[in-house]
């Protein structure tokens, strides 16, 4: 076995091998320890629940997560393999204690939520918490928030300003890995906030996700056939509804695509890109000790040959290169554990959460991640272990160029391999950085220079003239208008036969006769409004009117109202989508939800001292949230802006890393033709035809390596870019200016040091050796 003092003088003898293979290594497998870290914790969510093997989610038709309220007591009344279930649905609420808000999101729910999630009662208990329809039930944060340490049984809140309730109990908080989130809890019974529809048979019910808790997990995929088949004879009770899926509630948080869930889940496209860039860096560093190691086993063949020569085994041999390659890795793991705190801040804030990296270290991860380490020793080190260990030793004493043409292979592959992803992550930078700049400053179709947006709470409709005078008071403010819903944040939709069929949805957004000069939104056809015209009138966009495939508008109606005129088309939702059919009566028949007000750029500060002392006088016990039409659009975009953070930095580490290898192999070439290059100076050669030389290795792999980039890149992201309804072109010039910054990159590491080769006085070099 090799010895550790041996190890040791290896690495001290080959320096800059060591120091670029460490490096490489240590940086590649922090950043694998920290994505690790962060999968293990989305692994774990909802692992807490003691009933996590039995709780199921019922799925109506495969991805819709609610069904109608009945449905929890024909499960329980029709099978008894279902132990228990539960109505839950989540919403941001808010909670007035003493005229005090306090926002919070409220889970509407049976008592049986409290059994099936074991949910551990601080004060009360999970039979007495709902006995009256009016009780409450509040998590040990929330009380805190709002009664301090006391205890707050018997105390009454009043939740949405309008319907008091009793506080029953108070739970512990859910665990920080819950895919269910909430700060309160109230009855099912009592209709505080509510999912009301047509369930298509022309009744109006209420929806609720529901879960169930199965006696034996093994007979689910029974029984979830049976109430399928069951389905026939109730189906005048639930519609549309033409099968039942059953799926584990701890696969929820992993399962896509399931529509009005309300409960977390996993970013699963996230995952999948950090675990494949992590992989490649990793793979990246691992080619970087093949390829130098392969590079300088010229320099050892006079070591191996003794060795073999006085007896040593090819299997001893190969062990002392595995042994190698394992302390080599053992080192970078070492000081990979002491860079991850370094890494952590950054992965944070394009990730949007914690990191724990105590999840490392419990003991099943920990002996994955050693075994993980010992692997990619063995993969690092097993092609030189093998290519030098195979060969004779009067070969090797004989000829130091015996594995030469196969060795140059190889590091020509895995250096093209390294600049392929490199100009690809340098193309999708670009691409990300152009397609996030492009939606920030598209238009939308209206103004959103000075615009700010404030959410209403629908108990303030009748009070909407007084914060108007209020506001209007203030020279600051130009004008204000109320509206359901706004631009970016439609509520509502409705089928409307002229444009073709029930399948096709029309956008209604219900706005005051102010709306048009406030968004400073043009009316392309038809006329202005009058004084009378309220909650009689309505304008359509373009698009709609289009879809119509009317010679006119006049005389034609929406629902009840009229339609006066053709309002030019703008983005009323986000840049993921098409323009489509919008309506937009001058009505309050839907409340409000929102207030615009467009405001003079130099009083800022006045205009925001003045909605807040508006809200205090007549807005009380009403929080006051508020912000700037621009700055809320572009929050729409956080994700792709996490994405290019990220992209961004692995980009960076693939280049620094490429560069360290490149940058060992630049050395070793240059030594290794030190001869040559005094010769060719002796004979004539300048400095640039030095440098040529040396440099036509690495050009040729950058431009091998942009020919494999070019099609993979475009493939990539002409996929991503499909996401957005408006996106930026895939130039040419941007796979053109890709390539050039990795071949500026590739030749200012290998430059410096073939310049100095190329400046040596050429007596020097001849003496070399």
């Amino acid at each position: 076995m090799t010895k550790l003092s041996t190890l040791f003088r290896g690495i001290i003898k080959n320096k800059v091998t060591s120091v670029i293979t460490i490096i490489g290594f240590s940086v590649s497998i922090s950043m694998a320890l920290i994505i690790i870290a962060f999968i293990i914790g989305e692994y774990n969510y909802d692992r807490t629940y003691p009933n996590i093997k039995r709780i199921y989610r019922v799925l109506a038709n495969d991805k819709v997560a609610s069904v109608r309220e009945d449905f929890r007591e024909l499960l329980l009344e029709k099978y008894p393999s279902i132990e228990d279930a539960c109505r839950y649905n989540n919403y941001s609420s808010t909670l007035t204690y003493e005229d005090k808000p306090f926002n919070g999101q409220m889970i509407v729910t049976d008592a049986s939520f409290f059994n099936i999630f074991s949910a551990q009662f601080i004060t009360g208990s999970a039979g007495s918490s709902f006995v009256n329809p009016n009780d409450v039930v509040l998590t040990e944060n929330f009380s805190r928030q709002i009664f301090g340490d006391g205890d707050p049984t018997g105390k009454i809140l009043v939740a949405e300003y309008q319907y008091p309730l009793v506080v029953s109990g108070v739970v512990r908080d859910f665990p920080e890995n819950s895919s269910i989130k909430g700060d309160f809890f109230t009855n099912s019974k009592k209709k505080i906030i509510y999912e009301g529809s047509s369930d298509g048979m022309s009744n109006e019910v209420n929806f609720f996700r529901l879960f169930i808790l199965v006696e034996n997990p093994k007979n689910v995929r029974g029984l979830e056939g049976l109430i399928t088949k069951d389905l026939s004879s109730v189906k005048y009770r639930f519609g549309s509804v033409e099968s039942i899926h059953l799926i584990p509630f701890e696969k929820s948080y992993f399962t896509q695509g399931i529509e009005r869930s309300q409960t977390l889940h996993s970013n699963l496209k996230l995952i999948r890109l950090l675990s494949l860039v992590s992989s490649i860096i990793i793979l990246l560093a691992v080619f970087n000790y093949v390829n130098l190691t392969t590079a300088t086993h010229t320099g050892r063949f006079r070591e191996i040959g003794i060795k073999k020569t006085i007896g040593a085994t090819r299997l001893q041999i190969f062990l002392q290169f595995i042994t190698e390659s394992f302390f080599v890795c053992f080192i970078s793991f070492l000081l990979a554990l002491f860079l991850t705190s370094f890494w952590i801040p950054f992965f944070e804030e394009f990730l949007g959460s914690s990191v724990n990296l105590a999840n490392l270290y419990r003991p099943f991860w920990l002996i994955w991640i050693i075994g993980g380490v010992f692997l990619i020793s063995i993969i690092s080190g097993l092609y030189p272990a093998l290519s030098i260990s195979r060969l004779n030793p009067n070969s090797i004493l004989s000829k130091k160029e015996a594995i030469k043409h196969r060795s140059f292979t190889l590091r020509a592959v895995l250096n093209v391999f390294q600049y392929t992803v490199s100009i690809s992550l340098i193309f999708a930078l670009i691409i990300l950085s152009r397609q996030i700049k492009y939606v920030r400053s598209k238009e939308f179709g209206f103004d959103t220079d000075k615009l700010l947006r404030v959410d209403v709470h629908w108990r303030l409709a009748d009070k909407s003239s007084v914060i108007r005078n209020e506001l209007l008071s203030d020279l600051s403010i130009k004008n204000v208008c109320f509206t359901h819903g706004s631009p970016g944040s439609i509520y509502n939709s409705s089928s409307w036969e002229p444009l073709g069929g029930q399948n096709e949805l029309i956008s209604v957004l219900t706005a005051d006769s102010a709306f048009f000069k406030v968004f400073r939104i043009p009316v392309v056809q038809g006329r202005e409004l009058l004084t009378s015209d309220f909650d009689k009138v309505c304008y359509i966009n373009e698009s709609a009117y289009k879809k119509t495939g009317w010679d006119t508008f006049e005389g034609k109606k929406f629902q009840r109202f009229e339609i006066i005129g053709i309002v030019k088309d703008f983005n009323y939702a986000d840049l993921y989508n098409q323009i489509g059919p919008l309506a937009i009566p001058i009505s309050s028949e839907m409340g409000v939800s929102h207030l615009s007000l467009r405001i003079i750029p130099e009083n800022i500060q006045q205009t925001i001292a003045t909605l807040k002392e508006t809200w205090r006088k007549v807005c009380q016990g009403h929080e006051l949230k508020y912000q700037f039409y621009d700055e809320w659009l572009d929050s729409m975009y956080k994700s792709e802006e996490r994405l290019a953070a990220a992209i961004r930095l692995f980009a960076v580490l693939t280049i620094i890393i490429s560069c360290l290898g490149i940058l060992g192999l630049a050395e070793f070439s240059i030594k290794k033709r030190t001869k040559e290059i005094g010769i060719r100076k002796a004979n004539g050669a300048g400095v640039f035809d030095v440098m040529a030389l040396l440099n036509n290795d690495f050009i040729r792999w950058v431009f091998i390596a942009f020919i494999i980039a070019v099609p993979v890149a475009w493939y990539v992201m002409s996929l991503w870019l499909k996401s957005f309804a408006y996106r930026t072109s895939l130039s040419w010039w941007i796979f053109l200016l890709a390539g050039l910054i990795a071949l500026v990159i590739a030749l200012l590491t290998v430059s410096f040091q073939s310049y100095k080769a190329a400046v040596k006085n050429p007596v020097e070099s001849l003496r070399y050796e």
